[in-house]
């Protein structure tokens, strides 16, 4: 994995154990523009294997992962490799460590570059069955499934990713066991959702994507009282000035923004959105068999652009796309 955000040689070699060197390189590392990793997060209907090649052709140094692989089924289409510079994660669930054992064998077999276990899922039927976000009740039982996905996995990687905690309680106990449990087992990174998990039937899913508000001192003292380890920070991230106040983690994940304006992705790693690259990308995409995922994806391509409007207008007219980026095509994007 390799960019301007994404960790390379350099950076992981110079990475100590000393906690407060370590936040001193994090901090030099985000001024220096390298060793920052930008990562898509598994959505469900919406980080499809279409939707990755067309995010991978936006940001080739940018780390994407699949939808959710869910507990005991196998759904090949849903973990599909996708080449990119930046790596490919397969993320599997579940609470049985013989599956998570199987289904990390596949991954790896697939060519994935990264196997990650759902432990952030605040979804009724996930955690009803002791799966996603339930798990962090039992951080020897996480423990357990780490270990049975590596002897799947092989020489790749495993990594977790979870939330806060649980409840409405500002408490980090059930992370820091999370933590702890990566620690023994030499898995080195966590991808973590900035707010807790509540899990009430009245909540929704929707409720808890965007609900309690994210608490970044409690992520940032994570960093600090675990620092052998790698963080990859989401929630409410949807701007480079967003991206920028995280600079103490190590990278940053991006939901539902990297869909509804994907070349968010471009500017935070490094990549050109000027109208040239977004009207070959807006090409390929019109060439893809129609999805949700894509047809979300479609309509951000001139987000922040004067283009923006007329764009969206033309996607909902036979042809009208087409003839609009040949109408386009010798201009240029001004920034609003």
């Amino acid at each position: 994995m390799d960019g301007a955000w994404s960790q390379n040689a350099l950076v992981t070699s110079l990475v100590v154990s000393n906690g407060s060197q370590r936040r001193i390189l994090r901090y030099a590392v985000f001024m220096a523009g390298v060793g920052r990793t930008v990562c898509v997060a598994p959505m469900m209907g919406l980080t499809t294997a279409t939707a990755r090649r067309v995010l991978a052709l936006i940001a080739p140094r940018a780390t994407l992962f699949t939808e959710m692989q869910r507990p005991i089924i196998d759904e090949p289409d849903v973990i599909r490799h996708v080449p990119t510079r930046g790596g490919s994660v397969c993320q599997i669930s579940g609470h049985d460590p013989e599956h998570l054992e199987r289904h990390a064998r596949i991954a790896s077999a697939l060519g994935h570059d990264e196997i990650n276990l759902n432990a952030g899922c605040p979804g009724r039927t996930m955690t009803s069955a002791g799966n996603g976000v339930a798990l962090m009740r039992d951080a020897a039982h996480v423990e357990g499934l780490l270990r049975a996905m590596q002897r799947g996995a092989g020489s790749v990687p495993v990594t977790l990713k979870t939330r806060l905690g649980l409840g409405f309680e500002a408490k980090s106990d059930l992370l820091y066991g999370l933590a702890a449990a990566c620690r023994a087992t030499g898995v080195n990174k966590i991808y973590l959702h900035m707010r807790n998990a509540i899990l009430d039937p009245s909540w929704s899913s929707l409720d808890n994507r965007t609900r309690p508000v994210i608490d970044v001192e409690r992520a940032r003292r994570a960093t600090i009282d675990f620092p052998e380890l790698t963080w990859i920070l989401n929630g409410e991230i949807r701007s480079e000035a967003d991206a920028d106040r995280l600079s103490f983690a190590d990278g940053v994940m991006i939901g539902r923004a990297a869909i509804e304006e994907p070349f968010l992705l471009a500017r935070l790693t490094g990549e050109s959105d000027d109208t040239q690259t977004r009207i070959r990308v807006a090409r390929f995409a019109l060439t893809v068999p129609p999805c949700e995922a894509l047809s979300k994806m479609r309509a951000g391509f001139f987000a922040r652009t004067p283009h923006d409007s007329k764009w969206r207008d033309s996607l909902t007219s036979q042809g009208g796309a087409q003839a609009f980026l040949d109408r386009l095509a010798p201009a240029r994007v001004r920034r609003r």
